[in-house]
């Protein structure tokens, strides 16, 4: 009797806390629907002005790859187009950049990386770095089993 009251509360306050919420997030004022673009510039220089940032809520630019359990630019021009691709936050302040990693071609390292504990951690410490290096919001992990 005890966990159906308290799921009833639990769902009383859920509805609650929904009440008057607008179409955006109360905590962060983000838009309530994501619309995200896949970019895959491969071997070329993005051209910023061919991208509708005011559209989009998150770009995921494709594809970083996994070399020896850390994560690495996958084309020549990936340094200059985070660069460009930052430019659009000038447009749309809100838009969120990630690197997408793995894809169709290169998703036959993650299971090396994911083998262990220390692994994963070393995966993980060169994406934060990643991020950090380039100035993006996140990653977008598109490991494409069996490969």
């Amino acid at each position: 009797m005890k966990t159906f009251y308290f799921f009833g509360i639990l769902i009383l306050l859920t509805i609650y806390s929904r009440c008057g919420q607008t179409d955006k997030n109360l905590h962060n004022n983000s838009p309530k629907y994501a619309v995200i673009a896949y970019y895959h510039a491969g071997d070329t220089i993005i051209d910023e002005n061919s991208i509708k940032a005011n559209q989009l809520t998150h770009i995921n630019y494709a594809f970083a790859n996994i070399i020896d359990g850390k994560i690495v630019e996958g084309y020549k021009y990936d340094s200059l187009n985070f660069v460009k691709l930052n430019r659009l936050k000038k447009i749309n302040k809100n838009l969120k950049i990630l690197i997408s990693v793995g894809g169709w071609a290169w998703s036959g390292n993650f299971s090396d990386m994911a083998l262990s504990k220390q692994s994963r951690q070393k995966f993980i410490q060169t994406c934060v770095d990643f991020i950090n290096k380039y100035n993006l919001d996140g990653i977008d992990l598109d490991w494409e089993y069996p490969a």
